[in-house]
């Protein structure tokens, strides 16, 4: 129905429709320095009863600093109890596809700073989608002390060379594992050692 003015209006087919439906999508944008909740609750549900299966999470990043990225804590589960993990990070070209949709209970936040310049963006999706993989930055500076892999990890690029200890003490016993620079490396075990300082970055099973 056109107005005098000469604009277009839809027609409601629903009065629920006045207070905006369900939130389908956002954006933060930067400079932000507190926690940024893309999503807490349950997944969007239409009036059909009808929900979207994935959320996309992307960052726009305009500050001329290349590479910056912004920290995802996503967590999943059931009222009962039981949740999944995932702590990840969002850049240009590092965007994360979340087959969350199917779980009752869903809380996504961004917990380090979105810079000035960057643009922090979610979207649910009704498709229903692959898991994409996860990427985390983990730092290891100091040799020699053993470290809990992150959630999810299924592999880790080492920065340099080395030598891997997996830690294995529910069988009192460990396995070792030569690296060389840069080299993906199997998660072997739920906690490993490296014999120099070094810097790992974690290769995460989506959800």
């Amino acid at each position: 129905m056109s107005s005098r003015h000469g604009s277009t209006r839809m027609p409601l087919t629903n009065l629920e429709e006045l207070g905006g439906g369900a939130r389908d999508g956002g954006r933060f944008v930067g400079p932000k320095n507190d926690t940024s909740a893309l999503w807490k609750g349950r997944p969007p549900v239409n009036i059909d009863g009808i929900g979207p299966m994935g959320m996309s999470i992307s960052l726009r990043n305009e500050t001329g600093v290349v590479g910056s990225t912004v920290t995802i804590d996503a967590e999943v589960g059931s009222p009962s109890g039981g949740l999944a993990r995932r702590v990840f990070a969002v850049g240009e070209g590092l965007s994360a596809d979340l087959h969350v949709g199917s779980y009752p209970h869903v809380k996504i936040r961004a917990v380090t700073p979105i810079p000035a310049g960057c643009t922090l963006y979610f979207t649910w999706m009704y498709e229903i989608i692959a898991r994409s993989p996860l990427l985390a930055f983990i730092d290891y500076p100091v040799g020699a002390v053993s470290i809990d892999l992150p959630e999810g990890c299924e592999a880790f690029t080492v920065q340099n060379a080395c030598t891997l200890t997996f830690q294995i003490p529910q069988f009192a016993t460990t396995f070792t594992y030569a690296a060389v620079a840069g080299e993906r490396v199997d998660a072997l075990w739920s906690a490993v050692s490296c014999n120099v300082v070094n810097k790992f970055i974690a290769h995460l099973r989506g959800i």
